[in-house]
Order: C-alpha cells, then structure tokens, then sequence
C-alpha cells in the first residue's frame, strides 16, 4: 500500500492554523488574567475606585482599563456609580459569593479545623451554624479524655444562648438583637445563664471586638467555653466553632495559652469561605455604623 502524500502547503496551513487556536488561547488566558487583577484590586478596598487608580495598581495602560471595566460592568462584576465615573464590585459577584456558599458544605470545610482544635486542646471541638433566630449544633470531634463534654448533634438553641451565640450575634445590629431578646425573653438553663439584653449585648460587642467569647456554663453547669466566629466572604457570620470541656480542667488559665493558635485554626475556615484579613476592620465598622 502506497503512502498518502500531503501537499507541503497543507501541512504548512495545518502548522499555521495551530499556532493560531495556541495564539488564541493564550490571548483569551491573558485577559481573564488582566480582568481578575482589577477585579482584585477592589479587594479590601475602602471606598469606589477610578480609572486612575486601577491602572496605577495594575500598572495596565488608562485605555485597556477602561476597556476591560466598560466590560465588566456590562457583566454585572463591577458597578459604576454614575456622575463620577468610579466603579464599586458589581451585583453578579454576590449572586457567585452567594452561589458558592450556598455549594459548600460548611461541616466539610470545618472538619479539618475541627480535628486540629481537638488534637492542640484534647477537649471537645464543635460546630454550631446559624438557621435564621436559631443555631444548630452540625458536628464535633470528641475529646479522647475519659470525662470529656459530648454534644447531641441536630439540637436547636436559640441564637442568643452561649457564648457561640455571642458570636453568631456579632453581624447583627444592636436594634435586631434587642428586638430578638424582647421577643424571645431569655430564659436561664444553669444558674450562670445571662439573660438580661443590656449584658448580652455587652458581651456581643466584646465578642466582636475580640475575635472570640469566653463564657462558661450557660448551656451546661459545669462546662467552660470558648467561642470562634467563622465569617464569610462579606462578613457575615453563618457559623462558629467552639471548644469546650469540663471547667476544671477547660477555663481562662487553660485556654489563654492556646488563644492565639485556635483562632488562627478557625481563621483559616473564615478564609476558605472568601474572608480576607483586611475586611475584619471594615466590617466591624459597618456593624457599627448601621
């Protein structure tokens, strides 16, 4: 059987048409990559950004910034705000935030801290997520301690009970949470339960301001807590981690010297969820504010 010949100007045009979808790809990879770095630089931005300012960050010539947000704005990914010509991230990037956490099973994500909080402490680590008024205990890792807490996973509590419920507070307005605790009147479980709204709403605003909460037997007599928030990607607080055990072995003296690392461990579940570092401040500050 004879060989098939191609004629050299077949194979040169086969060459040629290659080397152009390779060109092609690599331009369409190139300008998602310059789409992202301004969409980044919105990223722990205070405040509208100008055309200026977003070719000064990524060193991108004024005319292809310009290009690239007329685009994105056409998308949905950035806003403009009109009369100035400065632009703020669009509604389509919390329609994919949302979307995402929506698609994320947060006792996945939580596990591994989950398992680190237990192996660094020995003492019970668990995740609490937040359902509207109420919070749900989803899952836990157990301490391998003989005298260790145990908790009944899928109970309801209200959202203002413990010191998770501390925490899982710190998104909401002072006004919302004083009109819960007049709703709801707080009841006491243990003698040590707080149930009046202005002491709630001190430890909220403490919780806040820490990063944690420290408050023991309020569901169980006898049980010292400490509480984490995880945030997500626009600061809310749809869920936090706690680790708790029995008090005379789980209190201030015991927990102080693991501070640092445990909120770091549940810091890390925050950024996973799209939280950044900076935004801590600023949504603080909207909290405040509104």
């Amino acid at each position: 059987m004879r060989p098939i010949l191609i004629p050299c100007s077949v194979r040169l045009n086969s060459a040629l048409f290659a080397a152009m979808l390779a060109a092609m790809a690599e331009s369409s990879i190139r300008v998602i990559a310059r789409a992202v770095k301004i969409l980044d630089c919105f990223v722990g931005a205070r405040g509208n950004l100008g055309i200026t300012e977003l070719s000064k960050q990524t060193r991108l010539s004024k005319s292809t910034v310009h290009h690239f947000v007329t685009t994105l704005v056409e998308t949905g990914l950035l806003a403009s705000d009109g009369a100035s010509r400065r632009y703020r991230l669009g509604p389509k990037l919390a329609q994919l935030g949302n979307a995402f956490i929506q698609s994320t099973d947060l006792r996945d994500l939580a596990m591994p801290a989950l398992t680190e909080l237990r192996d660094l402490t020995d003492e019970t680590a668990s995740l609490h997520v937040k359902f509207g008024e109420q919070r749900v205990t989803m899952d836990q890792v157990v301490s391998t301690q003989g005298i260790r807490r145990v908790l009944n996973l899928g109970v309801a509590r209200p959202i203002y009970v413990g010191a998770v419920g501390m925490v899982l507070m710190g998104d909401l307005t002072d006004q919302d949470i004083l009109r819960l605790l007049k709703r709801d009147r707080p009841r006491q479980l243990t003698p040590h339960t707080v149930t009046d709204p202005q002491e709630i709403l001190k430890l909220v605003h403490k919780a806040r301001a820490d990063g944690y909460c420290m408050l023991n037997a309020q569901t169980d007599d006898g049980v010292g807590v400490i509480a984490f928030p995880i945030h997500d990607h626009v600061g809310a607080v749809p869920a936090g981690i706690v680790v708790s055990g029995p008090i005379h072995r789980w209190n201030a003296k015991t927990i102080t010297p693991h501070l640092k690392r445990m909120k770091s461990i549940v810091d890390g579940v925050s950024h996973q969820l799209g939280r950044q570092p900076s935004d801590a401040s600023s949504a603080m500050a909207r909290v405040a504010s509104r």
